[in-house]
């Protein structure tokens, strides 16, 4: 439905979101005829893991690539891995310290970008100074 609806370049990778899906499908469909419960479950969690280091992953390389980082973004991103870390932490959860422990790094690591070169001044006296700066 996303694809019919899509803007024309993106039905241009039609058959790309296919194969994807094709391939998803393949081996969800080898997870659950070919593995017992306890395999299933350390592959799902194994996976899972990966994708979330990979997010997380992507949005510092952005942040490095683009030099701009937001306040609101990386806050929640550190809020969100720091529960999600406790939590995994409260039920012994490898997969979930591990991912979530990742997550909360990168978020503390985007904060700091945004208040290494902070030198005490509020975004009112900052604002002031590039006024000042502006009209002088």
């Amino acid at each position: 439905m996303f694809l019919s609806l899509s803007p024309t370049n993106l039905k241009d990778k039609r058959g790309e979101a296919y194969s994807v899906l094709g391939v998803v499908f393949f081996v969800y469909l080898l997870v659950i005829f070919s593995m017992n419960a306890v395999s299933r479950e350390i592959f799902a969690g194994f996976l899972a893991t990966t994708c979330s280091i990979v997010v997380y992953t992507s949005s510092l390389i952005s942040v490095i690539k683009t030099k701009e980082v937001k306040l609101t973004t990386s806050f929640l991103m550190f809020l969100n891995g720091a529960f999600w870390f406790a939590f995994g932490l409260l039920k012994q959860d490898l997969f979930f310290v591990v991912s979530n422990g990742f997550g909360c790094g990168v978020g503390a690591l985007q904060m700091y970008f945004i208040y290494r070169n902070n030198k005490g001044e509020t975004i009112n006296q900052k604002e002031k100074g590039k006024r000042k700066a502006k009209i002088a």
